[in-house]
C-alpha cells in the first residue's frame, strides 16, 4: 500500500511510513489454512491469528504479531480490511476498509494450543482480541474509505500490497498477491503433490525433508521443500503451462541465490515440453514430474 506504506508478504503489514499497521481478513480463507478469524456476536471484537505459517507462533520473530501487540504504545493505529466477495470474472479476492480495531487492554491475546500449521504439525498460535474504534473521522480515514484491495488467494490467506492501475473506476485500488498460485484449486493440488512426493522420498531413498523460512528485506519467505541430506532445494508447482513453469524458475534462482543449495529441482504434475525442460536445464535445475504411477525426471536432458 505505496501511499500508507504497507508493504507486505503475510495478513499483517506494519507501515514504514506512515503510524498504521494494516491487517487483511478473510474467515473463509483462514478456517482452510486452521486460522481464527471471526467476529463476536456483538460485531464489536475479532478475534485474529497471528503471523506464521509453520510452527510456535511468537512475538520473537515476527515484525507483524510484534507490531500488532504493541500498536498503542508505538503510537500506531490498526486498520482493518475484510474481504468482500470476488472481482468479476476472477478468483481474486476483493477486500475493502472496514475500520480502525485496537487490542483489547485486559485480553490482548491468547496463546491457542493444537492448531495445525501449514504442514499438519499441532503448534501454539497467537490469537489477538481486536475491538472497534468508532467515531474516527479524519483526512486519513476519509482516503481508506475509498480503498479496495484485490487478493490472488494463496497458501495462507495473506497477502503482499502493491499499487495497480484503476480501471474504470476513480477510486485507488491495491493488489494483494500472494506467494503460492492464485487458484484455491491449484494451491490443493500442489499441496497434494508435495505431499506424494514427500511420501516418495521417505519409502524410496529413507530421506526426509523440510523447508527453509527466509527472512530478507522485511519480508518472510517460505521454500516449498528441502532435502538436507542432499542438500536439495525442491519447488513444487500444480502446473506445467509456460507461466506457472517460469513463475517457478523465478522463484528457485531467487531462493537459490540465498540458500545456496548444491541441488536445485522442481516437482509437477506432468512432464512438461522439451523446451522447458531445456530451459531449465540451461539453469542447473532438474525437474520431475508425476507419470500417473511414480515420479520420473528427463535424464536425457538433464539432472542435478
Amino acid at each position: 500500500m505505496r501511499r500508507f506504506g504497507g508493504s507486505k508478504q503475510n495478513g499483517i503489514a506494519p507501515s514504514g511510513q506512515s503510524p498504521n499497521v494494516f491487517i487483511y481478513s478473510d474467515p473463509n480463507a483462514a478456517a482452510e489454512f486452521g486460522y481464527v478469524e471471526e467476529w463476536d456476536a456483538t460485531g464489536e471484537v475479532l478475534l485474529y491469528t497471528g503471523d506464521g505459517r509453520v510452527g510456535d507462533q511468537s512475538f520473537e520473530h515476527s515484525r507483524g504479531n510484534t507490531a500488532v501487540r504493541d500498536h498503542k504504545s508505538d503510537g500506531r493505529a490498526l486498520r482493518l480490511f475484510e474481504s468482500a466477495g470476488e472481482k468479476p470474472g476472477s478468483q481474486e479476492v476483493i477486500q475493502r476498509y472496514v475500520g480502525r480495531m485496537e487490542i483489547d487492554d485486559d485480553e490482548p491475546y491468547t496463546h491457542r494450543p493444537n492448531v495445525p500449521d501449514a504442514n499438519g504439525a499441532l503448534r501454539s498460535a497467537i490469537v489477538f482480541k481486536l475491538r472497534r474504534v468508532h467515531d474516527e473521522t479524519t483526512p486519513e480515514v476519509d482516503r481508506l474509505a475509498q480503498l479496495s484491495v484485490v487478493q490472488k488467494p494463496g497458501d495462507d490467506g495473506r497477502a503482499v500490497v502493491s499499487t495497480i492501475p484503476v480501471e474504470k473506476s476513480s477510486t485507488e485500488s491495491f493488489v494483494a498477491e500472494y506467494k503460492a498460485l492464485s487458484k484455491k484449486e491449484r494451491t490443493r493440488t500442489e499441496a497434494k503433490l508435495q505431499k506424494k512426493y514427500t511420501d516418495y522420498l521417505a519409502t524410496a531413498y529413507d530421506r526426509v525433508v523440510c523447508q527453509h523460512q527466509i527472512r530478507i528485506d522485511g519480508q518472510t519467505l517460505y521454500t516449498d521443500l528441502y532435502d538436507e541430506a542432499m542438500d536439495e532445494l525442491i519447488e513444487v508447482k500444480s502446473s506445467i503451462d509456460r507461466n506457472t513453469m517460469r513463475l517457478a524458475l523465478g522463484q528457485i534462482l531467487d531462493y537459490a541465490e540465498i540458500v545456496k543449495p548444491a541441488h536445485r529441482t522442481l516437482v509437477v504434475p506432468g512432464r512438461p515440453g522439451d523446451s522447458l525442460l531445456t530451459l531449465f536445464h540451461a539453469h542447473k535445475i532438474k525437474v520431475v514430474w508425476w507419470n500417473g504411477d511414480t515420479f520420473e525426471t528427463g535424464e536425457e536432458i538433464g539432472t542435478t
